[in-house]
Order: C-alpha cells, then sequence, then structure tokens
C-alpha cells in the first residue's frame, strides 16, 4: 500500500457490527524476509465458515476484526532499487533504503538488478563498490537464476553473516554495471529504382554485428465508407543488411514502415516512415 512497517502502532483490532458473513479469514501468516510480501493475499492465509465466526471473533457481546496503524512514507517502496553513480546497488525494504551484502554477490544477481533497472541483461556484472562505513547494509544474501523479473524474486536469506568491513569509515557492498539498451535504427530514407521501392537506414548500437532488422509495412484501407468495409495490406521480412526493397505494395497507397534492430536476446522500438508506391 506504499506504507512503511510500524513495530508498535497501538491498533490490533476494531469493533464491528454487524457480525461478518458470510465468511472471514480467521489467520494470517507473513514471513520476516528481508523484502516484505508485496501484497497480503501473498502471505498463508485460513478463510473460516460463518458457523465459526461467533466462536473465534466474538466475545458473546462484540465481534472484532483485525486492523492495523499505517506510517505514511514517501521515501520508497519495498523491493524498488536505485544505481548510485558510484554502482553500488540500494534495495528498499521498510521504507528505508539498504545497501547489499557484496560477500555472495555475482553475475547472476546483476543480470536481475539490470533488468530490473530497464538496462541491458547481456554484460551485466557484479562488482564491489567501497561505500562508508556509516551505510546501512541488509544482512542477507539472495540466490537468483538470472531470469527473475525483480530482485525481490529471488530466494534471500536473512540469516545471513556480511563480512565487508574494510577500515572504520569504509565497507564493502554489492554493485553492478549495466549497459544500455541498444537504440533503435536512424535516418530511415526512401529510394525507387524502377519499379522498386528500397527502405534505408543507419544502425551504429550493434559492435558485435549480431542484430537483424524487422521490417513492417502496414496500411489500413477504406473500401466502402457507408459500409465500413476494410481491408488490411501489410508486408513483413527479416533481413541482415540496412536496407530492404518493399516487394507486394499496392501502387497510390500510403504504407507506414517500421524497422527495429532484432537481438537474440530483445528487440529494439521501432523507428516508422511514410511510403507511397
Amino acid at each position: 500500500m506504499g506504507y512503511s512497517r510500524h513495530l508498535d502502532t497501538g491498533i490490533n483490532q476494531i469493533k464491528i457490527e454487524p457480525a461478518p458473513k458470510p465468511g472471514f479469514i480467521g489467520w494470517f501468516y507473513c514471513s520476516d524476509k528481508p523484502i516484505s510480501q508485496q501484497s497480503i493475499l501473498d502471505c498463508s492465509y485460513l478463510v473460516y465458515e460463518p458457523a465459526y465466526s461467533d466462536s473465534i471473533c466474538s466475545d458473546n457481546y462484540n465481534h472484532y476484526i483485525a486492523a492495523s496503524n499505517c506510517t505514511n512514507t514517501s521515501v520508497c517502496q519495498n523491493g524498488q532499487i536505485q544505481l548510485l553513480d558510484t554502482n553500488a546497488i540500494f534495495l528498499c525494504v521498510n521504507g528505508e533504503w539498504h545497501a547489499l551484502c557484496g560477500t555472495s554477490w555475482s553475475d547472476t544477481q546483476a543480470q536481475v538488478v539490470c533488468r530490473q533497472l530497464g538496462k541491458n541483461v547481456q554484460g551485466a556484472m557484479a562488482v564491489n563498490v567501497s561505500v562508508p562505513a556509516n551505510i546501512s547494509v541488509l544482512q542477507a544474501k539472495f540466490e537468483c537464476y538470472g531470469y527473475e523479473k525483480f530482485l525481490y524474486n529471488c530466494s534471500d536469506h536473512r540469516s545471513f553473516s556480511c563480512d565487508n568491513l574494510i577500515s572504520q569509515t569504509q565497507i564493502t557492498v554489492a554493485g553492478v554495471t549495466c549497459q544500455s539498451l541498444p537504440g533503435p535504427p536512424s535516418s530511415l530514407t526512401v529510394n525507387t529504382q524502377q519499379s522498386d521501392i528500397i527502405l534505408h537506414w543507419e544502425y551504429t548500437d550493434d559492435a558485435n554485428n549480431v542484430s537483424n532488422f524487422s521490417v513492417y509495412c502496414k496500411h489500413n484501407r477504406t473500401v466502402d465508407p457507408q459500409l465500413h468495409l476494410n481491408f488490411k495490406t501489410e508486408l513483413n521480412l527479416l533481413t541482415k543488411n540496412n536496407s530492404a526493397t518493399l516487394i507486394g505494395l499496392l501502387a497510390n497507397t500510403v504504407y507506414t514502415c517500421c524497422v527495429s534492430a532484432a537481438f537474440p536476446y530483445m528487440e529494439t522500438e521501432s523507428t516508422c516512415i511514410n511510403v507511397t508506391k
């Protein structure tokens, strides 16, 4: 809900009338993991039938339901991460930022962090970063497979001793280096050679020459405005070159043609241009 945990709220139940119908949740069990469950429904719980409500939730006169006070916080939300200029990674736990232990930190965890940050997972590297000793460090280790979308999807172990002291003023914490995602093709141009239409583009974000280019042209044309009949013509092709011959386009028809770079692990956004045969 975007609130921070408060150990002593002073409120744990409230009285209600009438009694809850037709049933109610009798108990919840939420583990005290370093990253708390993102929803109360992620916890274990048991639903009681109406017949049990009077004996469990009442004192023969009043009915009670669970309640809690929450302290609003705009600092951060559980599971949120941030990458500092020093490449140190910080994780939000219960509304507060914590550095992560670098003792068992690996490239697998770094891949998950880069993915959550919207960066390129390929080439993600774990690094150890020196930070001031007064920085709060989460005493936990994360076990990831590398495909998780968020760091809190990984298994975490809180009873973990983090040996990170360098000196009285410096400690070592987990960090990552992430590459930016490759951008889309640019500088789209159209040339005509005899009856052929040739689409050209430039691309500079593939130093290893591992990408293909996906070309997609589409046009929706109204046949009968009164009957609202449409027919769709489109063209799909994949090429290794920085140009493509557009074959099969209808004459005197405007198409929107888009080009994206397709890598083995992702596809970039598209750059589009209008093309008329």
